[in-house]
């Protein structure tokens, strides 16, 4: 995305990059760094869909050394989104991969699949002015996954505006103490499109229904999608799919940002590793972090024209900013 500095001065309005589409807080999502260019090349970043190239596909973003969280083979655990971007909801899913570095041939095999009204029910995208905070969601982990690390990966398929693949990835640990891969093998493929593939998922698709959706099903499918090759799995780990109807859910909690800036929430805590919910956290006057889940999450950079000081996102002194523009023309 290729913008001017006046452009991205305008559109931007001095709102952090997180208003702009939707990051994944818990699991924890890889740290993906900003590419800056003479014009402010937004080439990446937290929030971005992947590119529809495909060159990013499948994981953007650098992995952690170790794991953000460990799931226990069974469990359910929650899928924290933040942005206000929703695009008027779609469909997604929740996989799950062995390949700790995950290349364009690594397979995925997929846990949940949310058909419609995903990650909420909206008729657009929610209040630009705000960092929302969407309603917890939730997906179960298969009971006969094998033991180890694996890589998460949330998808979704926005249903209004650009075609896009969003494709956010978190490294876990699967707790227990099974080695068969016979658990793993029975997921069926993840879907995979918009990213110069062969398959394009229409625009206006209010809920896909998934030719392989995987055990978890959440929603009711209605729209197939004609290029939907995938495989289901295999082995005798194979079993139909358990479908919830679940009541779509709007969005309730945000972090209110203004005009010219965030308003300053609570002060990080002064223990390790935690933070109060929400918090701006400046790591320089050009990055910032916000505050999810107790953990402070790398956000890049502010947006053009603007600086994060003190907790606060403001408004860079013009004049400044006219000096250095000036010096180095």
């Amino acid at each position: 995305m290729q913008l001017t500095l006046t452009t991205a001065f305008a559109i931007s309005a001095f709102l952090p990059a997180i208003s702009a589409h939707l990051i994944m807080s818990n699991p924890k999502q890889w740290t993906v760094p900003t590419v800056l260019g003479p014009t402010i090349d937004l080439d990446d970043g937290m929030q971005n869909p992947l590119k529809s190239d495909g060159s990013n596909y499948p994981c953007h973003g650098v992995p952690p050394e170790g794991s953000v969280a460990t799931y226990q083979p069974g469990s359910t655990q929650p899928l924290q989104l933040i942005g206000s971007a929703v695009h008027g909801g779609g469909s997604g899913q929740m996989s799950i991969t062995y390949d700790t570095n995950p290349t364009k041939s690594t397979r995925w095999g997929v846990m949940t699949s949310w058909e419609g009204n995903h990650p909420i029910q909206a008729a657009g995208n929610l209040d630009p002015d705000a960092a929302h905070v969407l309603p917890l969601l939730s997906f179960k982990v298969p009971a006969d996954l094998p033991a180890g690390k694996a890589v998460v990966a949330w998808t979704w398929f926005n249903r209004l505006g650009n075609r896009e693949m969003y494709m956010q990835c978190a490294t876990v640990t699967i707790g227990g103490s099974q080695t068969s891969k016979a658990g793993f093998n029975a997921l069926p493929d993840l879907l995979r499109a918009n990213t110069n593939n062969g398959c394009t998922v229409p625009e206006g698709v209010v809920a896909i229904k998934y030719k392989n959706p995987g055990p978890q099903v959440i929603g009711t499918g209605t729209t197939t999608i004609a290029c939907d090759n995938t495989a289901p799995g295999t082995g005798t780990g194979s079993s139909p799919p358990v479908v919830t109807t679940a009541a779509p859910t709007r969005s309730t909690s945000f972090i209110s940002l203004t005009t010219l800036g965030v308003p300053r929430l609570a002060a990080p805590s002064a223990a390790a590793g935690a933070c109060a919910e929400g918090t701006i956290i400046c790591t320089s006057t050009t990055a910032w972090s916000i505050c999810a889940g107790g953990n402070a999450v790398p956000m890049g950079n502010v947006a053009a024209g603007t600086k994060c000081v003190a907790g606060q996102i403001t408004k860079r002194d013009n004049r400044l900013t006219h000096e250095r523009r000036r010096h180095h023309a």
